[in-house]
């Protein structure tokens, strides 16, 4: 792995740490929300900690950062569709706080785009790229479906 490989899986966590940061501190998602967000969650025992779920999509954004690397190396240190394909899905997991911490039903919808995107974006890179670059989209996939079958659960329980 070369030097450029490290630029490409730490750009997107530091621009997902900026944008969370930039968040929780504009007030997008007040202190308020997530109180009773967190108050109404705190029933479900499937919910990680926040520092947890923190800790994944760093991971995540981390390995979504090492694909882009493999293809774009693959390529020639040239952009290919597949990139872009990438980039939508980082783009997306960037604004998701954002829009999940509004209401419960955008929340719904959101973590269902997520994981079909998810799923969108793995078709996509096995069939322009190599199947074998699919284990780097399994940790988001099986995160997207968790969060899923949680949210769901959880939300059933409130409404």
């Amino acid at each position: 792995m070369d030097s450029t490989a490290w630029i490409h899986i730490l750009f997107p966590v530091a621009l997902a740490g900026l944008m969370n940061a930039w968040i929780f501190k504009s007030g997008m998602i007040s202190s308020n929300q997530m109180i009773s967000s967190n108050q109404k969650k705190q029933s479900s025992s499937l919910l990680p900690p926040g520092s947890v779920i923190g800790l994944v999509w760093t991971g995540i954004f981390a390995l979504l950062g090492y694909l882009h690397y493999i293809i774009w190396k693959r390529h020639g240190n040239r952009f290919a569709p597949a990139n872009y394909v990438l980039w939508g899905l980082f783009l997306y997991c960037l604004v998701y706080p954002v829009i999940t911490g509004l209401k419960e039903s955008t929340g719904l919808i959101m973590n269902l785009g997520a994981l079909v995107l998810g799923f969108l974006v793995a078709g996509f890179i096995a069939w322009s790229e190599r199947g074998s670059d699919l284990i780097w989209l399994v940790p988001y996939l099986c995160w997207t479906l968790y969060v899923n079958i949680v949210f769901n659960i959880i939300c059933s329980k409130i409404i």
